[in-house]
């Protein structure tokens, strides 16, 4: 796409922890893959675009769980991995834990029913990255907006359970079994008259 004279193209805000995975991820290539490397990126512009792109198609990925795909990817291939043999390896990462895809995370998250903590969840750290991003943030804005945040906090507990950690379902809020005593008429004129007093009327 072209851009009016003097004005520069505007490009993707991609995270701190992205953009160092995939600076890593381009330099084990080159470690790795030296003659192919320097035949396929033979400019700094080709290997900015290459970067570009892979950051645009892994971002749904923490840096973590891209580095582990594409340690694999290198071990498994006589060749400078594709996005694509790194996107698979990103998902086997993931469902090798029974995680679901990010973008299949987020259907679920927002699909779930009330009380949340008690719906059948395919994994419970989908119900901790809904949680953590707004049951009521993911209702009420459009995907563009909501699928962002959702991922980023998915992309967090993902790597806590690759991790190890072993997540435990919180307990559904409940309403107390007791509730209070209503206040006595004289108790509601004296608190008025007290709110009152506060306000300066």
């Amino acid at each position: 796409m072209s851009t009016e004279a003097g004005r520069k193209a505007k490009r993707p805000a991609f995270s701190d922890d992205l953009i160092d995975a995939i600076n890593t991820v381009f330099t084990q290539f080159e470690v790795a893959f030296p003659n192919l490397y320097h035949r396929a990126y033979s400019s700094d512009n080709a290997i900015m675009l290459a970067k570009q792109l892979w950051a645009n198609s892994l971002q749904e990925f923490s840096g973590e769980q891209i580095l582990r795909a594409c340690q694999k990817a290198i071990e498994s291939s006589d060749f400078i991995p594709t996005i694509h043999s790194v996107l698979n390896f990103c998902r086997s990462d993931l469902t090798s834990y029974g995680l679901p895809s990010p973008r299949d995370a987020y259907i679920e998250a927002c699909n779930a029913s009330e009380p949340r903590a008690e719906f059948s969840w395919s994994h419970p750290a989908v119900y901790f990255a809904g949680r953590d991003a707004g049951w009521y943030f993911l209702a009420s804005n459009a995907e563009n907006k909501a699928q962002p945040v959702f991922e980023a906090a998915y992309r967090k507990v993902c790597d806590r359970v690759l991790a190890g950690e072993k997540l435990a379902m919180a307990n559904a809020e409940r309403l107390p079994s007791e509730t209070s005593t209503p206040l006595s008429s004289e108790e509601k004129v004296l608190r008025m008259a007290a709110l009152r007093k506060d306000i300066g009327l």
